[in-house]
Order: structure tokens, then sequence, then C-alpha cells
């Protein structure tokens, strides 16, 4: 039997804090590029308004190609739909728990949807070709997973439901997506589009 080294705790906790921080920037950049390209995009689509011609603006596929050209991008963008995808599914749950509850009107609810399959459509986007039908397979088993691993009928409750509609609860996070300015508790605003 072999004895470690009394250092090597402290040698694996500072390789761990390393790759955690490295793990980290690579999110902080991704995000960055992400929204560096989402601004070059609309960009590009406004750039009728200020005389530029279409010659002097990349379009969205060539910034989508050189975007995943770049190493290890394309494993970033499948990762970054993936929780988009799951963000949007589990949106999609707390609409029907909402609507089930009758807390959620149809407007607010459709606004939801809205925005969240917006947003995952945003993300498709950006990722290679290739990926597209792993999107989709994936994308499918979260839906298939959402609703299989519960039925909402056997779920929702009425004590469920009370929590559920709580202040700063479930249905307050859901309600940022309406866009509509909503609190978190009394006096505080919630950020807009939170995550629920």
């Amino acid at each position: 039997m072999t004895t470690r080294p009394p250092f090597q705790p402290i040698a694996a906790r500072n390789a761990r804090r390393r790759w955690e921080r490295r793990a980290r920037n690579r999110w902080i950049g991704a995000f960055s590029l992400l929204a560096v390209t989402s601004v070059a995009l609309s960009s590009a689509a406004d750039a009728g308004d200020y005389g530029a011609t279409q010659a002097d603006e990349p379009t969205t596929e060539e910034i989508r190609r050189q975007l995943l050209a770049q190493p290890g991008m394309m494993k970033i963008m499948r990762d970054l739909f993936a929780g988009t995808a799951m963000q949007v599914v589990r949106l999609e749950r707390l609409v029907g728990v909402g609507q089930l509850c009758r807390v959620l009107d149809q407007e607010d609810a459709d606004e939801i949807l809205r925005n969240g399959h917006a947003m995952l459509a945003d993300s498709r986007r950006m990722i290679a070709d290739e990926d597209a039908e792993w999107a989709t397979t994936y994308l499918e088993g979260l839906r298939v997973g959402a609703t299989q691993s519960a039925d909402l009928l056997d779920v929702v409750d009425e004590d469920q439901c009370r929590k559920f509609a709580e202040s700063g609860g479930a249905l307050t996070r859901i309600l940022t997506w309406t866009d509509k300015p909503q609190e978190s508790s009394p006096g505080v605003r919630a950020s807009p589009r939170t995550f629920p």
C-alpha cells in the first residue's frame, strides 16, 4: 500500500480550485462572447437605419461560423444550449403548475412561454449544424423527463398551490418573464427574467 505525501490534499484542493476558476472563466468568456455577438447581430439588423450597406456588416451566419471556428466553442455552445433548454422546460412545467393552481392567467402564460421559446431559439441558432439533431433529441428528452417524472395533477394540491403563489416564490419568478415589474418581497423589485 502506498501512502500519499502530506501535501497531496492541498495540491488536490489547489488543482480543483484552478479547474473551477478556468471553468468559470470559460463561462464568463462564453457569455461575454454571446453578449458581443448579440450586440453585433442587433447592429447588423439596424445597419440599414444608419446608412451601412449589407457588404459593410457581417451576416449572422458569418458571425456564427467565426464563433464556432474558435477552439472549444462548439462544446461551449452545446453546453449553453443544454442549460437554456433545461430552464425553458422548467418554465413550461411551472407555467402548467400555475395554470392548474389557477393563479396564472392565459395571457401571462403565453407571454412567459413566448419569451422562453425566443431565448431557446436564439441559443439553438448558435450551435453548430452537426449538433442540430442532438439539440432536438436533447430537448425532447428533457420534456419527456419533465412530464413523466411526476404528473402535474399529482403534484398540485392546495398546500402546493399556496406555496407556489407565495410572494417571492415560483409564481413571482416566472412572472418576471412577462417583462412586467414584479416584487420579490414587499418593496423589493425582482430581477427581470429570473430563472426559476
